[in-house]
């Protein structure tokens, strides 16, 4: 007989416990290990930290148990108990996932106001730089300036240390203070003059350019960018080169620039690539309100793609479908809408296309475009991704106070959900609709989805995905507030 951490009448009466006694049934170990963690980081996050080690402890496969142990680690931070954070550090082999782990809780720590304690840990791993330097940035977003001067000072790898010094310059300049800045900026283009690879040095020009134009400094940014134009091109390998000449070209476009812009796109050989370079132009163009020149780069780069007609088949679809992703998305910031869909619609794969749809449609409701947003989600021919986009935008309009038209959506969304053919994406549209009720302080409503979502679940054929949903559930009880009745037990 199996032994169980999950006793029945646990499982039976608290959803996540029975999203953990459904994992404790997968027969496979990748399986086993994955679902395992979810359960055990939902334990941690409620306080109950034993039990979360106890369920990683029963972990089979080395990595994910390491990578388990790390995220445990993590959550413990969270909780304000670092002892406990590192003594489950000290049970992480693998140096890849400690050192992962290690970073994200000097982040945190720093984030939280602690940066001697966000340092010590740091010290912990081998490449302490990049962590440093996003401490530094986090010192530095929190006002104390001289403190994050003195943390760059010992970054030792000179691109994570020119970085900060740039994003420390930004947050500088925010604060009105531009003589700072200005030194800053300065230091940051000593530093990246002393970098040995080339895109990185370049990369890091970009960057340093851009603040000396944030800074005023209009000249002294055009030198800058025409140095690290400069070594774009001597960059041997072409994906690199291009993709530095695309980044050093939209940084002319930022600075006003337009014409150098455009005369680099002309030394990147890959359309894809060419398209994209004229789509960021364009982004920086409709940043500076410059709509005509927008929508004129806008469609140089769909007939770039459109000219193209040969390409290596194994990148094909993916640079492809990205460039007239980004394009699409560039149409509908303009507001051109129809130019937009029209764009998506060249997108052959159907899954690329519904999610290029789907991106858009949260763009506009997030700019209170609704109609444009609404037209965009009912393009959307994937069920799970139609549903969630219209039960957002029905979100947003609530928020705005269009109760009526918001309700009306809702009840349009779930009908949509009643074309999810997978049980598992059908339980996380459905939960999805419950919050978005719950949010409108719809109880009612969001009880009988989330019954309606658990009933879906438990027509999941496959542990795993019956073990993520019910997890996915338990959460949404749980930030709804929700009661869990006798009908949901009586499922469970």
């Amino acid at each position: 007989m199996t032994d169980y951490l999950i006793d029945d009448e646990l499982a039976e009466a608290d959803v996540l416990a029975c999203a953990t006694r459904v994992a404790e049934t997968i027969n496979n170990l990748e399986g086993y290990g994955e679902a395992m963690t979810v359960m055990a980081a939902r334990y941690a996050d409620a306080g109950q930290s034993d039990f979360a080690l106890a369920l990683v402890e029963t972990i089979d496969d080395p990595f994910i148990k390491d990578r388990a142990l790390g995220e445990l680690a993590v959550k413990a931070t969270d909780a304000g108990a670092l002892d406990e954070a590192r003594q489950l550090l000290t049970g992480v082999d693998d140096q890849s996932f400690r050192a992962s782990a290690v970073a994200e809780i000097s982040i945190k720590l720093a984030k939280a106001g602690d940066y001697d304690k966000a340092l010590e840990m740091a010290g912990e791993i081998d490449d302490t730089s990049s962590v440093m330097a996003e401490i530094a940035v986090q010192c530095a977003a929190a006002g104390h300036y001289d403190k994050a001067l003195e943390i760059i000072r010992n970054i030792e790898y000179a691109p994570s240390a020119a970085w900060a010094l740039t994003e420390l310059a930004a947050r500088q300049l925010s604060a009105g203070q531009g003589a700072e800045a200005a030194d800053s900026v300065s230091e940051a283009l000593t530093l990246a003059q002393t970098i040995e690879l080339v895109k990185d040095r370049a990369s890091v020009l970009v960057d340093v350019a851009v603040r000396y134009w944030e800074a005023g400094e209009q000249d002294k940014a055009a030198e800058v960018l025409a140095e690290a134009s400069r070594l774009a091109e001597t960059i041997e390998i072409t994906v690199l080169r291009e993709s530095t000449l695309a980044h050093v070209s939209n940084a002319y476009a930022r600075i006003g620039d337009g014409d150098r812009a455009l005369a680099l796109t002309t030394e990147i050989e890959d359309s894809f690539q060419t398209a994209s370079a004229l789509t960021g132009i364009a982004a920086e163009h409709l940043r500076a309100a410059r709509q005509d020149e927008a929508l004129n780069l806008l469609s140089r780069a769909v007939q770039t793609v459109k000219d193209e007609e040969f390409y290596d088949e194994g990148n094909y679809p993916a640079t492809r479908y990205r460039a007239l992703r980004e394009i699409s998305v560039q149409y509908a910031a303009a507001a051109q809408y129809d130019r937009a869909i029209e764009t998506a619609k060249m997108i052959e794969g159907d899954s690329e296309r519904n999610e290029a749809l789907a991106r858009i449609a949260k763009d506009l409701s997030s700019a209170k475009a609704t109609d444009a947003a609404l037209r965009m989600a009912r393009l959307i021919e994937d069920a799970y991704l139609k549903a969630v986009a219209l039960t957002d935008i029905a979100g947003a309009l609530w928020k705005e106070g269009e109760q009526e038209r918001a309700r009306s959506l809702l009840s349009e969304a779930e009908r949509v959900t009643e074309q999810i053919e997978w049980a598992y994406k059908k339980s996380l549209a459905l939960t999805h609709l419950a919050l978005k009720h719950a949010e409108a302080e719809r109880n009612t409503e969001a009880a009988r989805l989330l019954l309606q979502a658990l009933e879906t679940i438990r027509a999941t054929e496959s542990e795993f995905y019956m073990a993520l949903a019910l997890a996915h559930l338990s959460d949404v009880y749980h930030e709804t507030g929700i009661e869990i009745d006798e009908k949901v037990t009586n499922v469970l």
